[in-house]
């Protein structure tokens, strides 16, 4: 019997297991509380600055309401975001580390670009023109990736959480 999961039950699940990293998640799990979270985060931020402003706060001090929901928010989320990430993968039945190839490959252009420089070649177009262009094609592969439907029965990272 296929086991359906609610759109509240994702989203709860998503901070119960915000530093699980075991396991797998469905697309329902990853997806809505990414979306959620996405849209919570910019209205909170909104928010922490109209809070600033009425206070007249600069949003760039430490104890500024932009700053702390900028920060402190975004890193809990970063950590619950990257956990989700890696179940999704898990879920397709590859490799969790995944979840970090495609800022791992920007950081790796971005130094070779760097490092190149030191040699008075120009890297302007590689710069703007290349590294972007890549990224994007790899952020296109991540995101078509994650949207496929995860592996029906087990797996090597688990039971199936919809019980197919």
């Amino acid at each position: 019997m296929v086991k359906h999961i609610s759109y509240k039950d994702a989203y709860l699940d998503f901070w119960k297991r915000s530093i699980d990293f075991s396991g797998r998640s469905t697309r329902k799990e990853y997806w809505f509380p990414m979306i959620v979270n996405l849209v919570l985060f910019f209205i909170l931020l909104y928010v922490g600055d109209l809070i600033d402003h009425a206070l007249d706060i600069n949003p760039k001090n430490k104890l500024s309401f932009s700053y702390f929901i900028d920060k402190i928010l975004g890193f809990v989320l970063s950590i619950g975001i990257l956990a989700v990430t890696v179940r999704r993968f898990q879920d397709l039945n590859m490799p969790g580390i995944f979840a970090i190839a495609p800022g791992a490959v920007a950081m790796v252009l971005f130094v070779l670009g760097l490092i190149i420089s030191q040699f008075g070649i120009n890297t302007n177009f590689l710069m703007v023109t290349i590294l972007p262009f890549i990224i994007i094609i790899i952020a296109i592969v991540f995101l078509v990736t994650l949207m496929r439907d995860g592996t029906h029965g087990s797996n090597d990272y688990g039971e199936d959480p919809l019980n197919r």
